[in-house]
């Protein structure tokens, strides 16, 4: 991806992670591999990362992207890890629409079709939870 990112003179490549936050903040941040990286999140006005770690694919794309001198950039978000989070959707997506020029949010339509999931999702739990039960005793 780095390497088709510079041959077609791609200026940033953003990704996202989620970290676990028990206590629910509802804080995006983000961190930058260069310096003209890091400017963007500040311009974009989000908070930069200065102190952390990063898991996975993302923070393969930040270490290797600074050796080729490739601008990334990971959004970070947080999470409790219990099932879908939808709220933590429409944060990516305003967060993207910051850092990325003539990308935009729909958030209302997106909050409304989240609740919506979320009380399908709760709601067949509930239903299936008394099978649940039957069936591992």
């Amino acid at each position: 991806m780095l390497k088709w990112a510079k041959k077609h003179k791609i200026e940033l490549i953003v990704s996202s992670v989620a970290v676990n936050s028990p206590n629910n903040a509802e804080e995006v941040m983000a961190i930058g591999n260069t310096d003209s990286a890091r400017e963007k999140i500040k311009k974009a006005g989000l908070k930069v990362l200065s102190h952390g770690t990063v898991p996975g694919i993302p923070a393969v794309l930040l270490n290797e992207g600074s050796i080729i001198e490739q601008d990334v950039i990971v959004i970070i978000f947080n999470t409790d890890g219990k099932g879908p989070d939808f709220k933590s959707s429409a944060q990516i997506c305003m967060a993207m629409s910051q850092l990325i020029p003539g990308v935009s949010c729909n958030i209302p339509s997106l909050q409304q079709e989240a609740e919506k999931a979320e009380e399908i999702i709760k709601e067949a739990e509930t239903e299936s939870k008394h099978l649940k039960d039957s069936m591992y005793r």
